[in-house]
């Protein structure tokens, strides 16, 4: 699962850039309170996001059914598998923050959060919003 979870990451999306703060708060946090509530940070924001894109997801099978043609239903296919797939990957992570919450030690991974370039940013923009756009104008335009 772990692999799998690191293969999601490496794919260009904008939620990354929205979880990444939080994930690297919680694991650099030193005291009890703070380490509590960069934990609960997290995983209100990833409960969010699951619940965002199981939604997505069921739009994507709900696509599957419109009378459309089979490039379309491809699409959404993917669109599906994807949203599916980040799912799985977000309830991964949040395993492993429970976990490293509720050990006792104080360890710390000594990391920086560099954060993101420009353009890294600029293609998780790009590709996220491409993918909503391609979708929904097709679910709108076929349902």
């Amino acid at each position: 699962m772990k692999s799998f979870a690191k293969l999601v990451g490496m794919l260009p999306f904008i939620g990354k850039m929205l979880i990444r703060p939080y994930v690297f708060n919680l694991y650099q946090s030193t005291r009890g309170e703070e380490r509590r509530w960069s934990y609960v940070y997290l995983m209100v924001l990833l409960v969010l996001l699951t619940l965002f894109h199981g939604v997505l997801a069921k739009m994507g099978i709900r696509a599957l059914s419109f009378d459309s043609p089979i490039w379309v239903k491809a699409i959404s296919a993917l669109y599906t598998i994807t949203n599916i797939c980040v799912i799985l990957s977000q309830i991964y992570l949040g395993f492993r923050a429970t976990c490293f919450f509720l050990r006792a030690r104080e360890n710390r991974a000594w990391r920086n959060d560099t954060g993101y370039s420009a353009a890294e940013a600029v293609t998780m923009i790009a590709v996220t919003l491409a993918g909503q756009i391609i979708f929904f104008s097709l679910y709108l335009w076929y349902s």
